[in-house]
């Protein structure tokens, strides 16, 4: 943890909180851009095919993880265009949060398949 703090501290020596930010809300407005069409898509698939609701919540969670590395992934290369030289190891930090998110990801997407599921259906 120690080390990830630091890599934080890093990160904001070598940029100011704006330009951190900025490039983050600009990820995440592409990010948006990708992903609310592909949600709808599958709540849509989901609707017609309920009974096998188990498995749309699997693919949803593989979606979901695969929509979070692709934010940070622009995020990354944002801060990279806003700062060419950034000396800051951006990858091994963002690779934490992806750890860090994605296991809430599936904390959430497992609730779902073994707690409010069953009891929707029952």
């Amino acid at each position: 943890m120690k080390a990830y703090i630091k890599l934080w501290k890093n990160l904001f020596s070598e940029l100011n909180f704006k330009v951190i930010l900025d490039a983050f809300f600009g990820a995440l407005v592409f990010n948006l851009l990708l992903s609310v069409p592909l949600f709808i898509v599958m709540a849509q698939i989901i609707s017609v095919y309920a009974y096998l609701v188990n498995l749309w919540v699997c693919v949803l969670m593989i979606l979901a993880i695969l929509l979070n590395y692709i934010l940070h992934l622009w995020w990354n290369k944002a801060l990279r265009l806003a700062e060419p030289n950034l000396e800051a190891n951006t990858k091994k930090l963002f690779l934490v949060n992806q750890i860090i998110t994605d296991m809430i990801i599936v904390i959430i997407g497992l609730l779902f398949i073994f707690v409010f599921i069953p009891i929707i259906v029952v």
